[in-house]
């Protein structure tokens, strides 16, 4: 969520990440787009973040997907 963040504000004063690019497909990535991602593959192969059970792990992934949908999608109405 941290690195979700930080983008979230250079983009917002105009700077630059001041991590250096990954490698290969990762580094074609935003770190929200990489964040986001992740979310996918974990909750395309099973319903919860920590396994087959609600836990505080869903409640704590709220913010962040929620921040990503945000920051990666374009301005408009919600697609929901």
């Amino acid at each position: 969520m941290a690195r979700v963040l930080l983008e979230v504000t250079l983009g917002r004063v105009g700077a630059r990440d001041p991590m250096p690019p990954l490698p290969g497909l990762a580094g074609s990535r935003t770190q929200t787009e990489r964040v986001m991602h992740f979310a996918e593959n974990v909750l395309g192969q099973r319903r919860y973040f920590a396994g087959q059970a609600f836990t505080a792990a869903d409640i704590m992934m709220h913010f962040p997907i929620k921040l990503g949908v945000e920051v990666t999608l374009p301005a408009g109405p919600p697609p929901f």
